[in-house]
């Protein structure tokens, strides 16, 4: 059977530990549905306070989309973790797991038992379970109340909802942060549920008061890893179902949504009328501006653009976007002292929204125009060029847009959309190798005049110029161009030309990771320079003076021993005598250093000199 969930597993080191908790739990509800899997994308639906659109894409770094609250700023939210998980239970299901030689598994064994078990007997067991388990204790209690037709008693469960907030009680450390968090998390599932009961008015108002225990955590809470934004974000995603499920009036809704808004110190709400522009309809986004226009009148001319001013400008930002409204949007933009590239791209994108594309064609344009330079113009530059994708004849125009920025900040990223973006591949290829000669002429030119000693921080190699690992030179202030040595070199590497650059890198000197990565491209026909590099490695990680470092240093050198025995065919071949020799000479240049020679001689290099 194809093993498509090895593909996706390493995503999950992008999830945050709130996130992966949660996620796990709802595919182990059975919230996942598959609607395409191959072993380069997977489609699914989540089901949660809405039906949620999940699209992961395998690669080096992978991607994914979700259209849920929590995953707009690209978090992976926890219906991508949920995603994963149940592709792994999936497949694990259809065969993968190994089977025990003697009989089922303890697993099946489990679910044997519990299915031949009556109604009564499963009803003591969940029932001591709740006994001692607060949060199935609540859930029961939830369904139990949506099953009889009872209201909720909001007091009640408000105190529920605060008790989770406080867990343990004091302050509490991040070490101890993600288990606070899973209560916290636990609770925000219940309410999940009760939204599902029917709930959505009592739901909406326990969510509301949930945002307000977020915002006193954050005093008694150490959020080094990001819990409380994790929570922020499911508090509005189940505020949200609230609200599509009809918890307010639109107008209602419009007025308790910009007010949470202005008043928040969390994101919570932050451009709200985006998200809930459908359960607020025209008569909540009136009624939502002129909450948030009354707030922007009484601003002082001079009041802090990070303070209230920034909420009201966010949320005037927002209800522009939400009534596709691009001219109002312009109209608050030019209030502003500075457009910046987010700017210019959200007006484009509006412009698109509403359907006029010559005005979306002007505006990207003068953004690029009046911010050429800012290292943050790719989003824009790519609406530009999308934008004249649809005129005749505006391949060139597009090239220059991207030869522009590559001329500007050349790297791999901006070579990489250049060849991507130009008429002829080949041809533009040629261009930027001859604008690569033209650099190197203009580089060893001004360093033969404005060369000073290299910089050489503990981490950089002392290696002599003209040698393998040879530390990148630097040049005085005032040499403007940007096609200095490291982006020239990792531009040829990008293009492929892998000789040249390692040329160029002896030449120039580079830095111990472009050293690394160039070693590895040429170790199948230059395993001698393996060994020099490893030889080098090894002394920038002696440098840091540690333990750990020392046993960095041993393995490098084990590494390319076992490179040098397999190139020379054994152990004492002229290659292998180098690794010896070096490690030798590693020894008596620091034999001052016991915990050092204790790694070498673990490592196979005991020392052999007095």
């Amino acid at each position: 059977m194809t093993d498509y969930a090895s593909a996706f597993l390493p995503m999950l080191d992008n999830a945050n530990s709130g996130s992966l908790e949660r996620g796990r739990a709802v595919a182990h509800r059975g919230m996942v549905k598959f609607s395409d899997i191959s072993e380069e994308a997977v489609r699914a639906r989540v089901q949660g306070t809405d039906l949620y659109r999940v699209s992961l894409t395998a690669g080096r770094n992978g991607s994914w989309l979700c259209n849920c609250p929590a995953a707009a700023d690209g978090s992976f939210c926890k219906h991508c973790v949920a995603v994963v998980v149940a592709l792994e239970a999936r497949e694990l299901g259809k065969g993968s797991a190994p089977k025990s030689k003697d009989g089922p598994t303890d697993t099946e064994r489990i679910e044997a038992h519990v299915r031949s078990l009556n109604a009564d007997a499963l009803a003591e067991i969940v029932l001591e379970q709740a006994s001692h388990d607060e949060q199935l204790s609540y859930r029961l209690l939830a369904a139990a109340t949506a099953q009889s037709g009872e209201k909720l008693d909001l007091g009640e469960w408000k105190k529920r909802v605060t008790a989770s907030f406080r867990g343990p009680g004091g302050f509490i450390e991040w070490r101890k942060a993600p288990e606070w968090a899973r209560g916290v998390h636990d609770m925000l599932d219940i309410l999940e549920a009760l939204l599902g009961a029917g709930h959505a008015t009592e739901v909406a108002a326990l969510a509301e008061h949930a945002h307000r225990r977020a915002e006193s955590a954050v005093n008694r809470v150490d959020d080094s890893g990001g819990e409380i934004t994790a929570i922020f974000h499911v508090i509005r995603e189940v505020h949200l179902g609230a609200a599509q499920a009809g918890a307010y009036p639109p107008k209602k809704l419009g007025r308790r949504l910009a007010e949470l808004e202005l008043g928040a110190s969390l994101d919570t709400w932050h451009r709200s009328a985006i998200d809930y522009a459908d359960a607020l309809g025209p008569d909540g986004l009136d009624a939502y501006l002129n909450v948030v226009n009354k707030a922007h009148a009484k601003l002082a001319p001079n009041a802090d653009r990070w303070g209230p001013a920034s909420a009201i400008e966010h949320a005037r930002i927002a209800h522009a976007i939400a009534t596709v409204d691009p001219d109002r949007l312009i109209e608050i933009f030019d209030e502003k002292e500075d457009m910046t590239p987010s700017d210019y791209v959200e007006v484009v994108e509006l412009l698109i929204t509403a359907a006029r594309i010559d005005d979306a064609e002007n505006w990207a344009g003068r953004g690029l125009h009046e911010l050429a330079g800012h290292r943050a113009l790719g989003p824009l530059r790519d609406l530009q060029a999308h934008l004249l994708r649809g005129r005749t004849g505006s391949g060139a125009q597009i090239e220059k847009l991207y030869w522009k920025e590559f001329l500007r900040r050349p790297a791999a990223m901006t070579t990489r959309e250049l060849l991507l973006n130009c008429e002829d591949t080949a041809l533009m290829r040629n261009k930027i190798l001859t604008r690569l000669e033209g650099a190197v002429d203009e580089l060893r030119a001004e360093l033969a005049v404005n060369e000073v000693e290299p910089f050489a921080p503990p981490s950089t190699s002392d290696a002599s110029p003209g040698s393998v690992g040879a530390p990148q030179r630097f040049m005085k202030a005032g040499f403007g161009s940007p096609f200095v040595s490291a982006s020239i070199i990792e531009v040829l590497v990008e293009l492929g030309e892998v000789e040249q650059a390692w040329t160029l890198s002896l030449e120039f000197g580079a830095a111990p990771s472009r050293w690394s990565d160039l070693v590895e491209r040429r170790v199948e026909d230059h395993p001698a320079d393996a060994v020099e590099w490893a030889l080098v490695a090894a002394e920038i990680e002696i440098d840091q003076k540690s333990r750990p470092h020392y046993r960095r240093a041993v393995r490098h050198l084990q590494g390319v021993r076992a490179l040098a025995a397999d190139h020379d065919g054994s152990a004492n071949g002229p290659l292998s005598q180098r690794v010896n020799a070096g490690a030798d000479a590693i020894s008596k240049r620091h034999s001052n250093k016991p915990a050092l020679l204790e790694e070498l001689a673990k490592g196979g290099w005991p020392r052999n000199h007095s």
